[in-house]
């Protein structure tokens, strides 16, 4: 048959070497949500290929014994890992940067409690990214529990929801995943460089978290992901998302939406006021 009758896209995939053996500390904010957050633990000791890693717990208040169980069988099976308390106001913010204080990872990979990995070699994957001088956070391919996309990276600017004028959003969200429809020239499946990537999943060296200082805690809840981002670009750092690393997302599971309980909507405004202010 002729060529006209065919839709051929190629993809080439540049795979970087790690370099050396670094520690990679897994920082996982939580409280409670049992099920969640064994699903989350479990997926990472059963799956993950790369063994230089720690897992960080920093629990913001659980009152469920079980879970408390379920942290010390973790401490069995997975030796390093260590259980850290935070008893003040919940502030994601604080809490990321408290579990990076205390941990001891060349590289930081922040990762949400509602969260199961998919991809085996899905440390590796980011870490090739994010060893490389000029990226700054990695981020991945976070899809719905349907299969959906959640996140392929965020775009800078969408409006809806609460706000018209709007501060960040997904692109893709809830696009079928690639095996169904892959998108414009296989886009959701490319690496590339964009604005911001969730912290639902990210990671960037400990070097780079220290050298933009962390998450601010002004962002209590909402942006502070996009707020960390943009610092990284100040620096003159790319944000690279990867489509290579896989993660079921059960979004905001935690701390729930804007509106909801919890996620008061004057401060959820007052924060959208500040990023404005903050970056135009």
């Amino acid at each position: 048959p002729a060529m006209r009758d065919f839709n051929i896209i190629i993809i080439w995939r540049i795979k970087y070497e790690i370099k050396g053996n670094p520690l990679v500390s897994i920082i996982i904010p939580t409280k409670d949500k049992f099920e969640y957050i064994k699903r989350c633990l479990d997926s990472i000791i059963e799956k993950t290929t790369y063994k230089n890693y720690q897992i960080v717990i920093v629990d913001t208040g659980s009152s469920e014994n079980k879970v408390w169980e379920l942290y010390e069988d973790t401490k069995k099976i997975h030796r390093n890992t260590v259980i850290l308390k935070w008893r003040r106001s919940f502030n994601f913010s604080e809490v990321c940067n408290f579990g990076a204080k205390n941990s001891k990872g060349d590289y930081l990979l922040f990762l949400n409690n509602d969260t199961e990995v998919i991809t085996s070699s899905w440390i590796e994957n980011m870490l090739e990214l994010a060893q490389l001088k000029n990226v700054g956070a990695v981020g991945c391919k976070l899809l719905f529990p349907n299969g959906r996309i959640q996140h392929a990276g965020v775009v800078l600017g969408i409006a809806g929801g609460l706000v018209k004028k709007g501060v960040a959003g997904h692109p893709f969200k809830n696009f079928y995943n690639q095996k169904i429809n892959p998108g414009y020239a296989r886009f959701v499946d490319s690496i590339r460089d964009c604005s911001v990537v969730t912290a639902a999943c990210i990671l960037i060296s400990r070097k780079k978290f220290n050298k933009i200082k962390g998450f601010d805690p002004v962002f209590r809840v909402a942006f502070n992901d996009v707020d960390f981002c943009l610092k990284s670009l100040k620096q003159g750092w790319f944000n690279v998302y990867t489509p290579y690393t896989i993660i079921k997302h059960w979004e905001s599971v935690s701390v729930g939406v804007p509106g909801q309980k919890g996620r008061l909507i004057k401060e959820f405004l007052s924060e959208v006021k500040l990023m404005h202010r903050r970056w135009g």
